[in-house]
């Protein structure tokens, strides 16, 4: 039986992610404990050590960063030696920080990001100080149980989303045009579905080429079959309420950094951002 053994007590999200990602990566994993290991369960490589056991032994499957100071955390070390820590640190943005705060704690994040703690604070997650509630309420989680299954999901939502990131990055590359408009840069990416992670590559192909500013053009699915004209960073140049009322416009935000539209052939895409531009 292969199984995880992670510290008791306070639960951080370096465990809790850990723990996500070795379900999704060991399906033969039945049970999850949250407790100090034995000297026979560090020797043992069914059982995974994940933030405890002061040793870094891949090849037995202990993973802890307490032996020694490091700038990793037990989450960076497992995407390591799996060989996905540079690729997940590209694809999710917080990873980064979320290892800086496990291992050298909220103050030196806090002068890194040169942000305060009033602003750290506020970027607190209700949702993750569920889960991290959940976790630490349980020393024992069997396979099956309700919050096994929601730990392994999202593990696998993890990995699924490194996968899907490649993907969309490929289609983007494909089928994105780059041109300007009134000196403004516009991307404009139809035919690949609209998700997240299809916003977050679109906005860093941008990114690459030309900086912050401009604005991009895709395809909706609310309304269906619709498109969007959306600009970046809050461009003062650009203000879609100019486009409000005209032909095939479906909806056009009061705050003027988004317009929905019917579909629009290139020329009148061209025309409507001309008109949005200042």
């Amino acid at each position: 039986m292969h199984k995880i053994v992670t510290h008791p007590g306070s639960a951080h999200l370096d465990d809790l992610l850990s723990t996500c990602l070795v379900l999704s990566r060991d399906p033969a994993v039945s049970l999850i404990e949250r407790r100090n290991p034995s000297e026979e369960e560090l020797k043992d490589p069914d059982t995974w050590v994940l933030d405890i056991g002061k040793a870094l032994k891949p090849k037995l499957r202990n993973f802890d960063h307490h032996q020694e100071a490091m700038d990793d955390c037990t989450l960076s070390l497992l995407l390591r030696s799996w060989n996905l820590f540079e690729e997940a640190s590209n694809v999710f943005s917080w990873l980064p920080i979320a290892v800086l705060m496990d291992s050298r704690g909220p103050s030196f994040v806090q002068e890194r990001l040169g942000i305060d703690k009033n602003a750290v604070d506020g970027l607190e997650s209700f949702v993750e100080e569920v889960l991290l509630d959940l976790f630490q309420e349980n020393d024992r989680i069997v396979k099956g149980e309700p919050l096994f299954i929601l730990l392994k999901t999202i593990g696998e939502r993890f990995f699924s989303q490194l996968k899907e990131y490649r993907t969309v990055q490929a289609e983007i590359q494909k089928k994105a045009s780059f041109t300007t408009i009134k000196g403004v840069p516009v991307i404009t990416c139809l035919g690949v579905k609209p998700n997240a992670v299809f916003f977050k590559v679109l906005e860093r192909t941008k990114r690459d080429k030309w900086g912050n500013g401009g604005a991009c053009v895709y395809d909706n699915d609310r309304p269906e079959k619709s498109m969007v004209l959306k600009r970046y960073d809050d461009d003062s140049r650009i203000d879609f309420t100019r486009l409000a009322g005209k032909d095939k416009i479906l909806f056009a935000h009061k705050n003027g950094f988004m317009v929905a539209t019917a579909p629009l052939s290139e020329q009148e895409i061209e025309k409507y951002l001309a008109l949005a531009i200042d």
